[in-house]
């Protein structure tokens, strides 16, 4: 909170910066897939991708359901390890050093479709659990016990949540724990953002305001995010860079000005066919 009273994600950074160890912002990261395959059995989700994805853009990934776009978020935040080919994310590649893994996880806020919200602890609680892992273990314990209400106000009132913060989070709804999740990943002010299908619970007009905080987010503080959407015009009138996935395999990588009827009638053919509908 600024001194006129108003919410800035600059503050946050501020205020992260003076926990970190190094005493200083982390710096810019540059995300690099070459190559990756991951499999669960018989089942393919990401085949022989290779992405490069800078500093600052706002990304959106479509494709029908099935086609990579969760397992490649998970990729890239190094929940999951590639069978073959290499993940890098500001020059770091998981697996390599649990500490600096560790260091890295720090710097990627991740909204799940699931939420990954504790049921029992109030809304404040959730959110302030996004920053525990940057702090050391005495302060990670005193900030859980006695969260930075004044904080995370501003950040719940963006979504229209702000009354809800005391509240058990099994006792609001589906919509409010999305935005809920959203927050929390937000307050931990991180230098990357994956969001994996952060509409799936709410209305078209809380949808637009959902991307348009994290857009504007993304602006004010120069980092990276990706969103996976299935409103395939939704991300072509929100975000500059559309990657169109399907059977694990990057079909187009492109503005959203060049993406034809054609190319994403291709893209989502097989969910077509599927639903009885080709």
């Amino acid at each position: 909170m600024n001194r006129s009273g108003r919410f800035s994600f600059a503050g946050l950074a501020h205020e992260r910066a003076s926990v970190m160890a190094s005493g200083q912002k982390a710096g810019p990261i540059k995300i690099r897939l070459q190559a990756v395959t991951r499999s669960f059995g018989a089942v393919i989700p990401v085949r022989n991708l290779t992405l490069d994805v800078d500093t600052g853009e706002r990304i959106a990934l479509i494709g029908p359901s099935g086609a990579g776009k969760t397992t490649l978020l998970r990729l890239i935040n190094g929940a999951l390890e590639p069978d073959s080919g290499t993940v890098d994310v500001d020059g770091h590649r998981w697996g390599g050093s649990r500490s600096r893994d560790r260091d890295m996880r720090s710097r990627i806020g991740v909204v799940y479709q699931h939420f990954n919200l504790v049921p029992s602890l109030s809304v404040v609680r959730n959110v302030q659990a996004g920053k525990l892992g940057q702090l050391p273990a005495l302060l990670a314990v005193w900030k859980f016990l006695m969260p930075e209400t004044r904080e995370i106000a501003p950040i719940l009132r963006k979504f229209g949540i702000e009354e809800k913060i005391h509240e058990r989070t099994e006792r609001i709804s589906g919509g409010e724990q999305q935005r809920a999740a959203i927050a929390r990943a937000m307050f931990q002010d991180p230098d990357i953002m994956l969001a994996d299908e952060p509409i799936a619970s709410v209305d078209p007009g809380l949808s637009q305001l959902i991307i348009d905080t994290l857009n504007a987010w993304s602006v004010e503080k120069g980092s990276t995010l990706i969103v996976s959407l299935h409103q395939v015009e939704f991300a072509r009138n929100n975000f500059g860079r559309l990657i169109g996935l399907r059977d694990g395999k990057i079909r187009f990588d492109t503005a959203p000005s060049n993406v034809t009827a054609a190319m994403l009638e291709d893209l989502y053919e097989k969910e077509r066919l599927v639903d009885g509908t080709g």
